[in-house]
């Protein structure tokens, strides 16, 4: 019975199911990760990949260099853009440089 007693692992230094539950379902400020990669998990013919900010949005590369801030009145591009096919505008454009 000793060795039975000797080979139990000490819970004192680890989580309840409840602790883990709390941590993994809490709110979280940052996630870090090397990709984002979507997926119809559920199988319902979703085909759109969701990013939820706040009033604000924004991205930045590695060395906090604003790449794209959002918002719903204003999405702007710093870095210079490039597209491969025609550009619709459905509002009014206003292009300084033409």
């Amino acid at each position: 019975m000793t060795n039975d007693l000797a080979l139990k692992r000490n819970i004192s230094d680890s989580y309840t199911k409840t602790e883990v539950d709390t941590r993994v379902n809490a709110p979280q400020v940052r996630v870090y990760t090397s990709a984002v990669e979507f997926q119809d998990v559920l199988n319902l013919g979703i085909d759109t990949l969701t990013v939820k900010g706040g009033t604000n949005t924004q991205i930045t590369d590695d060395l906090s260099n604003v790449l794209i801030d959002g918002s719903n009145s204003i999405v702007e591009v710093h870095p210079p853009f490039k597209t491969y096919s025609t550009i619709t505008s459905v509002g009014n454009l206003t292009a300084p440089n033409i």
